[in-house]
């Protein structure tokens, strides 16, 4: 399943998603081709399904979430 979690929160998904990211990820874009009117302020892109736990755990974390590195 592929998900977008707004604020701790998820707000659209997709059932049965399996793609995984094969191409250069310095080369990512995100969007389609399509423009977003606004601003990103953190993305997590990762190569595993996190529970919902995980993801209020995240999410309840101070600072950026670059500082998990």
């Amino acid at each position: 399943m592929a998900a977008i979690y707004i604020d701790g929160v998820r707000r659209a998904w997709m059932e049965g998603y399996e793609h995984r990211v094969t191409w250069d990820i310095d080369a990512l874009t995100i969007g389609l081709g399509q423009r977003y009117a606004g601003v990103i302020d953190e993305l997590l892109i990762l190569d595993t399904a996190l529970n919902i736990s995980q993801i209020e755990k995240l999410y309840s974390l101070p600072g950026p979430i670059g500082e998990l590195q």
